[in-house]
């Protein structure tokens, strides 16, 4: 309802600049999807090499902890939060594909409104 009312109250306005922003020369990524599925992606890949590198961690503590009662807990604890990361990573990861399948088929009507605008 109010989506339109903006650029007909600045189209309305005598005087107003007409004010265009071009793309600079030395930008690769012109497309805001692009570059959260490239972040998101980024974050994806370093949290699953620190699950990884934490699980190493806590095997060789493990390994090298003697039967010392005080070493072993922390190597069990530091395993044991290395795999609930992972299912936390995992549940976020599961909500993200679900929300982009939901609304591959399903848009909100705001977005789908804004592309419409937009052609």
């Amino acid at each position: 309802m109010f989506e339109n009312l903006v650029p007909k109250a600045l189209a309305a306005m005598p005087g107003a600049p007409d004010i265009k922003i071009g793309k600079p020369d030395n930008v690769a990524i012109t497309n805001i999807g692009t570059l959260v599925q490239g972040a998101i992606q980024g974050a994806i890949i370093v949290s699953a090499l620190m699950v990884f590198m934490f699980l190493i961690w806590g095997g060789i503590q493990w390994i090298s902890s003697g039967g010392d009662k005080g070493k072993t807990q922390e190597a069990r604890d530091r395993i044991t939060a290395a795999l609930l990361s992972l299912g936390h990573h995992s549940d976020h990861l599961l909500l993200l594909w679900h929300r982009h399948l939901r609304w591959q088929h399903h848009p909100p009507q705001g977005l789908l409104r804004e592309y419409k605008n937009s052609l």
